[in-house]
């Protein structure tokens, strides 16, 4: 079965980018290819062009925040992946989603009530797809954590039923 590759823009290139760009390079690389960047740091962008390199795919084009709309006509990627600061997610998910194009937002969707509702408003009139996503929950600390917790090691409530100190 041939799987169809989806081009990605992907919005803020840091640390939590990392694992999304490793996916698509390695792992994922058949089912998607990264062909645009949007961040204010050329040197955040370099670093990922030479992970990409590395995997044998070509540098994405660059874009700079303000140059996003532009990104989304000029590149017409299928979906943008949103790990810029949390206070800047909603320009670039309704952006995207006002566009027609699916939208993949680490979390917090947003940082308020005012981008929230506009995130809403454009979902709710868009026929693309918004998914938040929370991928700091396969940390392996957190991993690890959830694991101890669910076997009952190391795990002891301080308080027991109706208040009363177990």
């Amino acid at each position: 079965m041939t799987v169809r590759r989806r081009r990605y823009g992907v919005v803020g290139v840091g640390a939590r980018a990392a694992l999304y760009i490793e996916a698509l390079a390695t792992t994922y690389a058949e089912h998607g290819e990264i062909i645009a960047w949007c961040d204010p740091s050329p040197t955040r962008m370099s670093y990922y062009d030479r992970v990409l390199d590395r995997a044998g795919h070509h540098a994405p084009a660059r874009y700079r925040p303000d140059d996003f709309p532009r990104l989304l006509s000029e590149q017409r990627p299928e979906r943008i992946l949103v790990t810029s600061p949390d206070v800047t997610h909603h320009t670039y998910v309704v952006g995207a989603l006002e566009a027609g194009v699916d939208v993949i937002v680490e979390k917090p969707l947003t940082t308020s009530a005012g981008p929230a509702r506009a995130i809403a408003q454009a979902a709710d009139a868009s026929s693309a797809d918004l998914v938040v996503t929370f991928n700091y929950r396969y940390a392996p600390r957190n991993s690890e954590l959830r694991r101890v917790i669910a076997d009952g090691h190391g795990w002891r409530p301080i308080w027991g039923v109706n208040g009363r100190r177990a």
